[in-house]
């Protein structure tokens, strides 16, 4: 049988060790909300999840390219598929946070989102793939980029900088319910 989101959370309270009011402090929320969630009286707020859930799938965008083979137009097109993403998930904010109470965080959502490019430079150039035979090599200073495909993976820090903006946007989020 699937537990229920307030099983979930009270076991995952219980588990840190956490009271109603500690883990209500941790999210910027009150004890109340945190004891109703448990209770089965209601869901945390949707503005208060969404923008963390576009970090996640920025993350797990950057997640494939951490892949060993991936087909040559994945790579040929990472910047264009980032942008891609960036636009249908600011759009998604706008949609799910949209409304008249939501409004601090829709523009907290977009901050995050568009704080999010900045991890396009901590990209590493570790492989690239000959343009004729299609086979992979290391990469150095030597090699003439115009006979290659650079294969641009993501660094620890990229990984790093995401759990910091989530972690920024929860900061931000509890400021403003306090």
């Amino acid at each position: 049988m699937e537990q229920t989101f307030s099983d979930r959370l009270k076991r995952y309270r219980k588990a840190k060790n956490l009271t109603q009011q500690e883990l209500a402090d941790a999210l910027g929320v009150s004890n109340k909300s945190v004891s109703r969630w448990e209770s089965e009286g209601g869901y945390p707020d949707i503005p208060l999840l969404v923008p963390l859930a576009g970090l996640a799938v920025v993350a797990g965008f950057w997640c494939v390219y951490t892949l060993p083979r991936l087909p040559a137009w994945c790579w040929r097109y990472q910047g264009a598929l980032f942008a891609a993403l960036l636009v249908v998930l600011a759009a998604l904010c706008g949609l799910a946070l949209g409304r008249k109470k939501a409004w601090r965080a829709l523009v907290g959502g977009w901050v995050v989102l568009l704080a999010s490019t900045a991890v396009w430079p901590l990209r590493q150039l570790r492989q690239v793939q000959s343009l004729s035979s299609g086979e992979l090599y290391a990469w150095t200073e030597n090699i003439r980029m115009e006979y290659y495909l650079g294969l641009w993976r993501p660094s620890p820090a990229l990984f790093a900088v995401l759990g910091l903006l989530a972690a920024l946007y929860l900061a931000v989020a509890g400021i403003q319910k306090k």
